[in-house]
């Protein structure tokens, strides 16, 4: 019965929380690739943006806008980027075999609910685009 009284608490919280397009990964629109960073294209600006740089500092800012945010994350480099209170998303520039790689943490939690979690991995090609790669046991 629970799970019943939470449905229209869930399907409100869908229709409040901005959506990306189809087949985005934690509301990036696109993501270019550079020689030492990726070049990402938010299709929704976050309420919440904090990276960590290679050398241990952070940056941290809240949306004041809603256009569209484009974000070069470096090598080495990770990005946390939430929605609400409900659902954020972790995003890392990494190079493996010498390949570009983005991995993508999107947490959701919805009160009464447990948690989930999924991540999703992004490798650049030689036609210059990422492409979906399955890795077991991502870093």
């Amino acid at each position: 019965m629970k799970r019943l009284a939470m449905l229209p608490l869930v399907a409100a919280a869908g229709l409040l929380a901005p959506s990306a397009r189809a087949g985005t990964y934690c509301w990036v629109d696109h993501a270019i690739p550079q020689a030492n960073s990726v070049k990402l294209e938010f299709a929704v600006q976050p309420r919440y943006v904090g990276i960590t740089h290679r050398d241990g500092s952070h940056t941290r800012f809240y949306a004041e806008t809603s256009k569209p945010m484009t974000v070069n994350l470096h090598i080495g480099e990770a990005m946390e980027v939430s929605q609400g209170l409900h659902s954020d998303c972790q995003i890392k520039a990494t190079r493996v075999d010498g390949r570009l790689r983005i991995v993508f943490t999107l947490g959701v939690g919805m009160p009464g609910l447990p948690p989930t979690k999924s991540i999703e991995v992004l490798e650049a090609g030689a036609d210059g685009r990422f492409h979906r790669v399955a890795v077991e046991g991502v870093k």
